[in-house]
C-alpha cells in the first residue's frame, strides 16, 4: 500500500496573502494612483476621486471628466435653443451627431499616462511570489 501526505498549510499561506494584496491594491492603493494622476498629469487642483464597494469582493474608483472646467460651466450656462418649426430630416441625423463628437474630452496622452501609471503601481504592489 502507498500512502502520500501532502503539507499545504504554507502554500495556503502564500495564496491568502495574494488574496489579500489584490484586496488592498484594489480599496486603498488603486484610488490612490487615480488620485496622484489627476494632481500630477491633469494638474486638478481639487482631485475628486469616488471609492465605491459594489460587492463583498469589488470595489471601484472613479473620476468625472468634464469636457470644460466645472467654473466654465457655471459662469457659461446654456441659451435655450429656439424651437424647431419642422422635425429633422433622417438623413441629417448622422450630421448632427458627427458634429457633437469632434474630439475626444480625454487626450489619448492623458490617458496613455494613466495606463502605464496603473500598470507601474500594479507591477509594483502586486509581485506574485
Amino acid at each position: 500500500m502507498l500512502n502520500i501526505e501532502v503539507h499545504t498549510e504554507a502554500v495556503q499561506q502564500r495564496v491568502e496573502a495574494m488574496v489579500e494584496r489584490v484586496g488592498t491594491f484594489g480599496h486603498e492603493e488603486m484610488p490612490q494612483g487615480l488620485t496622484d494622476w489627476q494632481v500630477q498629469d491633469m494638474h486638478r487642483r481639487y482631485p475628486e476621486t469616488e471609492a465605491t464597494k459594489v460587492t463583498d469582493e469589488e470595489y471601484n474608483a472613479s473620476t468625472m471628466i468634464y469636457p470644460r472646467s466645472r467654473t466654465y460651466e457655471q459662469t457659461h450656462p446654456h441659451r435655450a435653443h429656439p424651437v424647431a418649426k419642422r422635425k429633422p430630416v433622417l438623413s441629417s441625423m448622422p450630421k448632427l451627431i458627427k458634429s457633437a463628437l469632434r474630439h475626444p474630452i480625454l487626450r489619448p496622452e492623458l490617458f496613455d499616462k494613466l495606463h502605464s501609471r496603473m500598470l507601474a503601481l500594479l507591477s509594483e504592489k502586486i509581485k506574485w511570489q
